[in-house]
């Protein structure tokens, strides 16, 4: 083994134990078009699906399930095109517990876009998904405008 292969090796690995490789990034797929606005809170299901490393997030469920105990970077982004007459938003929650709330007010028609990302601490088994709240839109497509991404840290 050369040194930088040595060191990289050492940073990755502390005796017996390795770090876990832990990321996703998924988007609001086709078909394009407006989601919601629905009677009642609903799961979004992110079926675009760009990294999936460690395949600790669900396609057909849209959860990310922690594999590993550590801190995750949780991010996600929303956005909603020609909206007359409903807000745009989500909601994201951690095992069942609403955790906060992004999004923007006013159906003025314009195209809006929000983005945020919060540092959770997660046990392996934690889950972490986002919902649309009741009455509110959220854009899908190609353009995947709407994301949900996350990462292990440590």
């Amino acid at each position: 083994i050369g040194s930088l292969e040595a060191v990289i090796i050492v940073l990755a690995c502390f005796g017996n134990i390795c770090r876990s490789k832990v990321a996703f990034s998924a988007g609001l797929g086709p078909p394009t078009e407006q989601r919601g606005p629905f009677s009642a809170e609903t799961n979004l299901i992110y079926s675009k699906v760009l990294t999936n490393i460690g395949r600790a997030y669900n396609p057909y469920t849209g959860v990310f399930t922690a594999p590993v105990t550590g801190v995750y970077y949780i991010r996600f982004t929303a956005s909603s095109y020609g909206s007359t007459s409903n807000n745009m938003g989500l909601n994201l929650y951690k095992n069942g517990q609403y955790l906060l709330h992004l999004g923007e007010n006013a159906g003025d028609g314009v195209a809006k876009h929000v983005s945020s990302g919060v540092t959770l601490e997660l046990a392996a088994g934690d889950v972490v998904y986002t919902r649309l709240p009741a009455n509110y839109v959220l854009w899908g497509g190609t353009d995947l405008s709407t994301t949900f991404s996350g990462f292990l840290i440590f």
